[in-house]
């Protein structure tokens, strides 16, 4: 979540589905922290702008700046290489049921496929890490 913060990347909806600012039209736009983003808002056929920095949910800006990493799947990632670690013969489905998720999340508009490909390579890690960390599959086969 603090990397969501920090990043304060719009969602595909923010600047899909409505009139983004002049100057705000790219994906690659992203609000840091410490700016704000101006956040389109379409009533009856009128648009505003919002401003808002990506910590400032009490603003009503829901997710709208929570694109980047995706968090299912860096969740997803994670559990597939804990999973893998634990059971290796469930290796080859637990990855496509990972990588499902993160299309998933791209086919909804939800999230760019940079924010999965992110959330994704840093669950993974994470994931991997802790497992040989931990050394759990070692300890659960003696």
């Amino acid at each position: 979540h603090a990397l969501k913060v920090l990043f304060g990347r719009p969602r595909p909806r923010v600047l899909f589905d409505n009139v983004p600012q002049e100057g705000f039209e790219s994906p690659m736009r992203f609000a840091f922290a410490w700016s704000k983003y101006p956040l389109p808002r379409t009533s009856e056929g009128e648009t505003t702008y919002l401003l808002a920095h990506s910590w400032e949910w009490w603003k009503g800006i829901s997710s709208d700046l929570a694109s980047y990493p995706s968090s299912h799947a860096m969740a997803a990632a994670c559990a597939a290489a804990c999973l893998a670690h634990l059971y290796p013969r469930l290796s080859p489905l637990v990855f496509v049921l990972a990588i499902i998720v993160a299309m998933c999340r791209v086919a909804f508009g939800a999230h760019f496929p940079s924010d999965v490909i992110f959330g994704s390579v840093t669950g993974f890690v994470v994931g991997a890490l802790v497992m040989q960390r931990a050394g759990w599959r070692d300890a659960a086969h003696r």
